[in-house]
């Protein structure tokens, strides 16, 4: 993998039982924080696709976020999640074109996932 290549995450805050209001807030805080961070890049909602809708994409599921980030950021994006999203457990998806890697962090457990990013990151980069 070479330093331009990137991976493809989605970040599911589903699991961190909100209600839906608190859940989309919390959506959008993160999203607008991700802008300004110069690590992340092509930061986009998924939209929710309704057939009575005239215009799809017109509204967005609350807690589902995609990125894209450079593998030696990630480590960095990962703390800043957490970081926010203390004592709520977190679904992220990391994807390249041959690898994946689904975790499921509750708050206590950043140190362990961080080690199961640094694995992802060594076998990327081979």
């Amino acid at each position: 993998m070479t330093g331009s290549d990137s991976i493809q995450i989605t970040l599911d805050l589903r699991s961190a039982g909100l209600a839906e209001p608190e859940l989309e807030e919390l959506t959008q805080v993160l999203y607008t924080q991700m802008h300004d961070m110069p690590e992340a890049r092509q930061i986009s909602r998924f939209a929710e696709v309704d057939s009575l809708d005239p215009l799809p994409g017109s509204q967005f599921l609350p807690g589902l976020l995609s990125l894209q980030i450079n593998p030696q950021n990630i480590k960095a994006l990962v703390t800043f999640l957490w970081e926010r999203l203390v004592g709520r457990t977190t679904e992220l998806e990391l994807e390249t074109k041959d690898l994946k890697l689904k975790l499921k962090v509750a708050s206590g457990e950043l140190p362990e996932a961080l080690r199961e990013v640094e694995q992802f990151i060594a076998a990327v980069s081979r």
